[in-house]
């Protein structure tokens, strides 16, 4: 328990910074902007094992940009995975039947940092850079974590072509170690394209994945679409279905977010 504690301290830090910070102005007048995130994430596949995996997130994030290039954000989610597990014998005939095994609580907190590279120009793509620090505040012996960080570094590029958005990011993850779980460092993609339909509302296909995160499994590949519609000045809702195309992704997913800024 004194281990876990240190552990999180860091975090609960950052996170009562993020909340407690005054509505402070930027260098160049504008008040610092916020954005509060709730969301609800659901997700299926057997990732090319035998047992079936439902899983639900429903993440809370609050994100602060102090400047035009630079952001922080801290994402915590509530998880609940369901999954065919121990597999029982009727003693009437002998017959096995698949019983449903499920955990939840809280997930592992997120730590995002972003800076822009390089502005977008009318020639070039904006380039950004992000570090992501894991925190493990999900019950590894629940199965919802590894009980240990993670760190992460992105790079981003991307570009609006008059009413067309493009986008296309790459990372690299190093996962700590642990006993319970042959647990690999990954590499993860990201992109897409978007049209702005309108002032408000814009759609955005896109393909992502990762390599293998563990020792057996295999390649996460999947291809989602994103409606994002400003319904209010400061007030954006953003929905997504998406499929599987490798044995190790989902057979198919969907979410909801709703994002306001203040």
């Amino acid at each position: 328990m004194t281990k876990r504690l240190a552990q999180l301290i860091p975090a609960l830090a950052i996170c009562l910074l993020l909340v407690a910070a005054p509505r402070t102005v930027r260098a160049d007048g504008k008040p610092v902007s916020y954005l509060l995130g709730m969301g609800f994430q659901f997700a299926t596949g057997t990732y090319g094992t035998s047992t079936r995996t439902d899983t639900i997130v429903a993440p809370v994030s609050l994100a602060v940009n102090p400047t035009d290039r630079l952001g922080f954000s801290v994402t915590l989610p509530y998880v609940y995975q369901s999954n065919d597990g121990v597999l029982a014998t009727l003693s009437q005939n002998g017959t096995q039947t698949a019983t449903k095994q499920s955990q939840s609580g809280v997930g592992d907190l997120t730590l995002l940092g972003t800076y822009v590279l390089v502005p977008e120009k009318p020639h070039l793509p904006q380039v950004r850079a992000s570090v992501i620090v894991k925190v493990p505040t999900a019950d590894k012996n629940k199965g919802l974590g590894t009980g240990e960080f993670d760190e992460g570094i992105t790079v981003g590029l991307s570009k609006w072509f008059s009413k067309w958005y493009t986008f296309a990011e790459a990372g690299y993850t190093f996962q700590g170690k642990t006993s319970l779980y042959a647990l690999r460092n990954y590499t993860t993609f990201n992109a897409g394209v978007g049209y702005q339909v309108s002032s408000r509302f814009r759609p955005t296909i896109s393909v992502r994945g990762s390599t293998p995160m563990t020792d057996g499994s295999g390649y996460w590949v999947e291809t989602n679409l994103d409606l994002f519609y400003l319904v209010a000045r400061h007030t954006g809702i953003e929905g997504y279905v998406g499929t599987g195309l490798t044995a190790g992704s989902p057979d198919y997913g969907t979410g909801l977010s709703v994002y306001y800024e203040f």
